[in-house]
């Protein structure tokens, strides 16, 4: 997923330097040809990058705790033992993910929390929880699916989260063991380290995109697709006003977000 932005201030920036007048936003949108190099175009009314593990699972759970009705977390791993308050003080919630989900979930019965993730390869099994702890994996509402619907060789690597259809994260970070750390990148911190043995894990650097409004409708879009495309069932859709979300920052400008997924270059590979 690419922010239109980037693209259109490096074409000003060339034709400024031919000296020629810049394009409009609308004109702009031009370099973005649905069903060639994208899946979709859609507006984010807001938008902020989020830069790494601490920042994320910060606003990923100011977010989720107002959650109405759906959460769906895509994933190339997911790890329901990892903390996510790590140096920070207490919101009221547990600190694991999988019981601040499990909390979620009590408190409103209207909600729904879906996760599908990769089925990894065996050279992954260090690494991953194998199974999920038996009071989140027998919640009704809690719909969990590893996913093998792919090519012999390939992996699922896609890692969003979307909330009521209002706001999505979108980027490089997923709820797994050793992705969480600060813009410090300390070389060594006591609390990350892989789970199965407490060996040490390095610094990591990633960032996140955090958006609202139809660009997170249409990642709702693409995660239902994908989910119904690993587990033969559909998930209803909902739809939240933006107005109920705090969102990313007030003072973000609208910016047009080009949507690339895997069916489209299914496609390219078939033709």
């Amino acid at each position: 997923m690419n922010v239109a932005r980037k693209l259109q201030n490096q074409s000003e920036l060339q034709r400024q330097s031919a000296g020629k007048t810049p394009r409009s936003r609308g004109e702009a949108s031009s370099l973005f040809d649905v069903g060639r190099n994208c899946w979709r175009v859609e507006v984010a009314k807001r938008a902020c990058f989020l830069i790494d593990g601490d920042a994320y699972f910060r606003a990923f759970r100011e977010t989720a705790i107002r959650a109405r009705h759906s959460i769906i977390i895509l994933g190339w791993d997911f790890d329901s033992r990892i903390n996510m308050l790590i140096d920070r003080e207490p919101d009221g919630y547990p600190d694991r993910l999988g019981e601040f989900l499990h909390a979620l979930l009590m408190r409103n019965r209207q909600l729904h929390i879906h996760v599908l993730t990769w089925d990894f390869h065996m050279i992954y099994l260090r690494e991953r929880e194998w199974w999920l702890p038996s009071k989140l994996a027998a919640h009704r509402r809690l719909h969990f699916h590893k996913d093998s619907a792919h090519p012999v060789g390939a992996s699922h690597h896609q890692k969003a989260v979307i909330i009521d259809d209002a706001v999505a994260f979108v980027g490089g970070l997923d709820f797994a063991q050793c992705r969480w750390d600060t813009n410090r990148h300390q070389a060594v911190h006591s609390k990350r380290v892989l789970l199965n043995d407490e060996s040490p894990c390095r610094p990591f650097h990633d960032v996140q995109l955090m958006v609202s409004g139809p660009v997170a409708t249409a990642l709702g879009d693409l995660a239902r697709d994908r989910w119904q495309a690993a587990t033969g069932r559909p998930i209803r859709t909902t739809t939240i006003h933006i107005a109920d979300y705090d969102g990313p920052s007030k003072d973000s400008p609208e910016l047009d977000v080009l949507i690339a997924d895997e069916s489209y270059w299914r496609r390219r590979l078939e033709s």
